[in-house]
């Protein structure tokens, strides 16, 4: 009875998720509504709070979720490659990083688009979640770096001392021993492959463009090559 009860509890929290996931794609991130939820599931409102305690809490879990998914998806594309290989690793994260965030805009927005109204995302649980997403990007470039792979930019060194000190502080404790002037260039170059995304998915490219797969692959093979990886594939 336990296992079952359990069971039963956990699809009703997924229909929670996937109704407020709905909601919010048609109605817009701010439009999560408790009580339409409730209303769409035949609940009262105060029986929703039986699952989850709060709407702070249901943004929270969806945020979560969609960092986990987003990096499984990383981490899995990055796993099916060998770990020689380490810029057809690292080529094969950023396509999955595109793939992922195509697939799941609603998803996407929850961890990069613009902050929901009136809520506060606690640190201490959303932090290492969305960590967790650039963590399989600095793994790899950290390996590659170690056995003489990679680069910095030739122009972002020297840093500025303002700068140095800013990235210091972002230095996670696995990739310490990475150069300021690095990991400076894995912040510009994942910002520009991000940015493509987000253009992308909040419909700001051409139509024209056609293909925004093929620009995106481009760009990511090219921006590879700048700091000395050349992916095969």
């Amino acid at each position: 009875m336990t296992h079952r009860r359990d069971r039963m509890r956990a699809a009703t929290l997924a229909e929670i998720k996937q109704l407020a996931r709905k909601q919010m794609a048609e109605q817009g991130m701010a439009a999560l509504s408790f009580s339409a939820i409730a209303e769409q599931m035949g609940f009262t409102s105060q029986a929703l709070y039986r699952y989850v305690p709060s709407r702070d809490a249901l943004i929270t879990s969806l945020v979560v979720d969609a960092c986990t998914d987003l990096a499984a998806a990383m981490e899995a594309a990055r796993d099916a490659i060998d770990p020689e290989h380490d810029a057809d690793r690292l080529l094969a994260v950023m396509l999955a990083y595109r793939e992922w965030a195509v697939g799941h805009p609603i998803d996407y927005a929850l961890i990069y688009g613009k902050p929901i109204p009136d809520y506060r995302a606690p640190e201490t649980v959303i932090g290492p979640a969305i960590q967790r997403i650039p963590m399989v990007v600095l793994g790899l470039l950290r390996t590659a770096w170690l056995r003489g792979r990679v680069t910095a930019l030739p122009e972002y060194g020297p840093l500025p001392a303002e700068l140095e000190t800013q990235l210091a502080a972002l230095r996670h404790a696995d990739v310490s021993d990475l150069p300021l002037d690095l990991l400076h260039t894995v912040l510009v170059v994942w910002s520009q492959l991000h940015g493509l995304i987000t253009l992308e998915i909040f419909e700001h490219l051409h139509p024209a463009l056609g293909d925004f797969g093929a620009l995106y692959r481009f760009e990511a093979r090219t921006l590879l090559k700048r700091v000395g990886l050349h992916p095969k594939a």
